[in-house]
């Protein structure tokens, strides 16, 4: 076995996925303390329940005495602070330029915060965050120091549509913390931050194999790297290599992904600081990839439960299959130009078939 991320050379720049920040979503304004979310303090901002806050680390009142310990959103503070009363605490702001229709992806910070009392010091908290009538009920964790990355789906029934962010829980009084809301046209929930990145780049080659590169900041020396690939066959963030790791002269990393999905496949980069939280995460660069091109290579039946014939035109090749992990699962190389191969241990899902510069796909039932 053996993963498909191997050092490559020259790179160039694709294009990043497209976000847009959520009207004052990242509360960019200057922190006023308790009961200050209003228009004149930060514009597009309303209460719509009770006496949200608009804070960050400098007011003492929201961190001395607090069973856990405060620190800034990761997409800078101020952030928005919702304690939980009988009555609900709630603030509220809009989206705009949306397309009747489409599905969007609202992706946001969340953390527990005590207030330096008693009364509020309980977790985990349980804000409610929703764009018009789609809602989600957030579990944040009491944790020292700790911002949670969360995201929101919707349908677009409107061109502007109101983000309610509110809390209410009688039982378990605890302070909840907002912050970095923005909004993707792909489930890629990767919220802009300031870079530790130079730059994150990645291309197709003839082949179609997916060439990326990543240049870190001396800043990032220490963090951990975890390279992810999302795809709509996947439905979910598939982790490519998690072991880079900077060191103190080494700032350009350059790999190549074997077995990218027909399609579009969508690339990002987590940087994890020693203390194992998140620190910051690249903006998505997306690839298509078009196998129709190399279309040299007959496979059947499909989907395959036991045998997979394999019919071309060369022979003594090398032949390698890959999961939709990438893989190595098989490989084969002096191949001839028909010939069978057992998949009856094969797990079940789909499979990318390579031989020399040719690929096919092939589904195991």
């Amino acid at each position: 076995m053996k993963t498909i991320l191997y050092l490559v050379l020259d790179l160039v720049l694709f294009h990043a996925a497209y976000s847009q920040s959520v009207v004052n979503g990242s509360l960019d304004c200057v922190s006023t303390g308790n009961n200050m979310i209003n228009p004149s303090n930060i514009a597009g901002w309303t209460v719509c329940a009770g006496s949200p806050d608009l804070t960050d680390n400098g007011f003492a009142s929201y961190v001395a005495g607090s069973q856990v310990t405060s620190c800034s959103s990761p997409d800078g503070d101020p952030r928005l602070g919702l304690a939980s009363l009988s009555s609900s605490e709630c603030a509220q702001t809009s989206i705009t330029g949306l397309t009747v229709g489409e599905t969007y992806y609202l992706c946001f910070y969340g953390a527990c915060f005590g207030t330096g009392t008693t009364l509020f010091n309980s977790g985990p908290v349980e804000p409610v965050v929703c764009v018009g009538g789609t809602c989600i009920t957030l579990n944040i964790p009491m944790t020292a120091c700790n911002w949670e990355l969360y995201s929101l789906t919707f349908v677009a029934d409107n061109t502007t549509m109101v983000l309610r962010c509110s809390y209410q829980n009688a039982t378990n009084f605890g302070y909840a913390s907002l912050d970095g809301f923005h909004l993707f046209t792909n489930p890629s929930c990767v919220v802009p931050l300031g870079s530790r990145f130079q730059s994150f780049e990645a291309h197709s080659n003839d082949e179609n194999y997916v060439l990326l590169n990543l240049d870190v900041n001396s800043s990032s020396v220490g963090d951990q790297f975890i390279l992810e690939r999302f795809t709509e066959q996947d439905k979910a963030w598939t982790v490519i290599e998690e072991q880079l790791t900077t060191q103190e002269h080494q700032a350009d990393y350059r790999f190549i992904d074997y077995a990218p999905h027909i399609g579009e496949n969508y690339y990002r980069v987590m940087s994890i600081g020693k203390d194992g939280e998140l620190k910051e995460t690249t903006d998505i660069r997306m690839v298509r990839i078009d196998y129709s091109k190399h279309q040299k290579i007959r496979v059947f039946p499909n989907p395959a439960k036991d045998q997979l014939n394999i019919r071309m035109q060369a022979t003594n090749t090398h032949l390698a299959v890959y999961s939709s992990q990438g893989v190595l699962v098989y490989e084969n190389r002096s191949f001839s130009k028909q010939d069978t191969i057992d998949v009856s241990g094969f797990e079940q899902g789909i499979y990318l078939i390579r031989i020399n510069d040719s690929y096919e796909r092939f589904v195991k039932e």
